[in-house]
């Protein structure tokens, strides 16, 4: 068998059984794959925010402000763009999220629109609903400064400043803050969370590339991979795969969401494996809505996900509520 016929046959085949997969110096098996272990860092720089503006807009009825600030991000010096949604009118202390975007998306993927008939984004919707919500751009997107750190190291040194910046809010209730996550945000979410361990309400991951593997799509050229870059680059994909975080995680309640056709990957195996391996180290896990019982055990054929016509987000949303 041809070289070439034989790694499209084992592509096949891993979704099937526990067939290797091999790039060069690369071998992949889920069932002995071993990832690095973590060491808790911390932090003692934190530059005050700059605030550049307010706004106010009426959504659902309700009064939201946006404020709009530039971050620095101790580790490279950059500033990030950064807002922050919130019910104008509330005066007590409030839940707050932070939503990560996906790929190497900018803060721009959270203002689309939130679905259905309200003709609102996404974090208006979650704002209006009583959450402080804050939407970032990462280094190197969008109006944020520096290079692009492809989820690694510095961007999550970046999402840990945020972190604190938002738990130092007064109107921020801070035994009542989450992180949500879309797609390969979960390697930067998770890398901050298993790296710093802030103890958080929740996590919610939509639909996350947790490893090298399904990031590259299979270790081919797709995905939201820096040029250049390969299955074997340990030294690279140290940084950015988001299972070998997961043992170290702080939070009270980790939920995956994943629809029945997921958005890049041919397979929901990487929902599975999220889960299998959460399960080994976290007290509160789930698949989707609270109709699936914690700390359950699948099959990929017993996996629960969502129709493609349910709207994520107002699972995403109804979960939020439910974990604050």
């Amino acid at each position: 068998m041809s070289q070439k016929v034989f790694v499209v046959f084992c592509f096949v085949l891993i979704f099937i059984s526990a067939c290797s997969i091999e790039e060069e110096g690369f071998s992949y098996d889920r069932e002995s794959y071993v990832y690095a272990n973590v060491e808790k860092e911390t932090m003692d720089v934190f530059v005050s925010p700059i605030l550049l503006q307010t706004q106010i807009k009426t959504v659902n009825g309700k009064e939201i402000s946006q404020k709009d600030y530039r971050i620095k991000n101790p580790s490279s010096g950059s500033l990030w763009d950064v807002s922050v949604y919130q019910n104008a009118d509330e005066t007590g202390k409030m839940p707050a999220v932070i939503l990560v975007p996906g790929g190497i998306g900018s803060k721009n993927e959270l203002l689309k629109p939130y679905g259905g008939e309200e003709r609102i984004s996404i974090v208006e919707k979650f704002a209006s609903e009583g959450f402080v919500v804050l939407i970032f751009s990462a280094e190197g997107r969008g109006k944020s400064g520096g290079e692009l750190n492809y989820n690694g190291y510095i961007d999550q040194d970046g999402l840990y400043t945020l972190y604190r910046f938002l738990a130092s809010e007064k109107n921020v209730d801070t035994q009542k803050i989450g992180i949500v996550s879309y797609s390969y945000g979960v390697a930067m979410a998770s890398g901050m969370l298993g790296r710093y361990q802030p103890e958080i309400s929740y996590y919610i991951a939509w639909e996350g590339p947790v490893n090298r593997y399904y990031v590259s799509s299979g270790c081919s050229d797709k995905g939201s991979v820096e040029e250049g870059i390969t299955c074997d680059d340990e030294a690279y994909w140290e940084e950015r795969e988001a299972l070998r975080f997961v043992p170290y995680f702080s939070v009270d309640t980790l939920m995956i969401v994943q629809t029945e056709e997921d958005h890049v990957q041919e397979t929901n195996e990487h929902s599975l494996e999220f889960n299998t391996l959460a399960i080994k180290y976290l007290e509160r896990v789930r698949v989707n809505g609270d109709e699936n019982a914690l700390n359950t055990l699948y099959t990929l054929e017993s996996l629960p996900i969502l129709s493609e016509k349910e709207n994520y987000h107002a699972v995403i949303l109804q979960a939020m509520k439910e974990f604050t």
